[in-house]
C-alpha cells in the first residue's frame, strides 16, 4: 500500500533557514509568494492487512511547497540522499502567480531555480513542471503562449534536461537553454555569485528568446 500525506506541522523560520535560501538569492518576499513553508515535522499513513499503520518524520531541514489554498503538494528535504523531494501531488508549480505583467515567461526545471531565476530581477516571469520529465499540457501551453511575447526553457545542464529542452522545441516550438557554468541556476548562483551568473545567463537568455 502506498504511504499517504496525513499532516504536516509548519514551523517558525530560522536563521540557518534564510541563510539557506539566500544563498541561491531567494529571500522571505519569495517565499512567501510562492508559498514555501518550514516544516516541523510531517506524518504518513497507509491501510494494510486490516490495519493503519503511521510514521512521523522529523528533519532539521524540510520544507513544504502548498498551493494557494494551504494544500502542500511537494515536501523538499535538502541534504537527504534519501526522499530529498516528496510530491505529494501534481502541481504546476508557479502558475498560481503568474500576473501576465512580463513580456516573457521561463519555464524551469524546478521551484528552486524559478525562484532564484526571479531573483535575478529579470523582466520574465517563472513557473516549473512537477519535474523535467513532466511535460505541461497542451491547453496550458496555448493559453500562456496567448499571454507572453515568448516562452523560452531553462533546464538543467545534464542528460535529463537536455533531453527535455529537446522535448519542449518538438512538441512546442519553445526553444530552450541550460547553464555550463554549473548544473542549474540556484546552484550556480550559490557557487559562482551574482555577478559570475548574471554575465552568463543575460546574454544566454536573449539569444534563446531571439531563436
Amino acid at each position: 500500500a502506498k504511504w499517504n500525506i496525513d499532516y504536516v506541522h509548519v514551523r517558525e523560520w530560522t536563521q540557518k533557514d534564510a541563510d539557506f535560501w539566500l544563498s541561491f538569492r531567494i529571500g522571505s518576499s519569495l517565499l512567501n509568494e510562492y508559498n514555501v513553508k518550514p516544516i516541523e515535522y510531517f506524518t504518513l499513513v497507509r491501510e494494510q492487512s486490516d490495519k493503519i499503520e503511521k510514521a512521523k518524520f522529523r528533519k532539521p531541514m524540510a520544507y513544504g511547497y502548498f498551493t494557494k489554498d494551504g494544500s502542500v503538494y511537494k515536501i523538499y528535504q535538502p541534504g537527504e540522499s534519501n526522499f530529498k523531494f516528496y510530491n505529494v501531488a501534481s502541481h504546476l508549480q508557479g502558475y498560481d502567480q503568474l500576473k501576465y505583467d512580463k513580456p516573457y515567461l521561463v519555464i524551469c526545471s524546478s521551484l528552486k531555480d524559478a525562484m532564484s531565476l526571479k531573483g535575478m530581477g529579470y523582466n520574465l516571469e517563472v513557473i516549473a513542471p512537477n519535474s523535467e520529465n513532466t511535460m505541461i499540457k497542451p491547453y496550458i501551453i496555448d493559453n500562456l503562449k496567448s499571454k507572453y511575447k515568448k516562452i523560452i526553457t531553462l533546464f538543467d545542464n545534464d542528460e535529463a534536461g537536455k533531453k527535455a529542452i529537446e522535448s519542449y522545441a518538438k512538441a512546442y516550438n519553445i526553444q530552450g537553454c541550460a547553464l555550463s557554468i554549473c548544473k542549474d541556476i540556484s546552484d550556480a548562483i550559490k557557487e559562482h555569485g551574482f555577478e559570475v551568473v548574471h554575465k552568463e545567463l543575460k546574454p544566454l537568455l536573449q539569444r534563446t528568446l531571439k531563436q
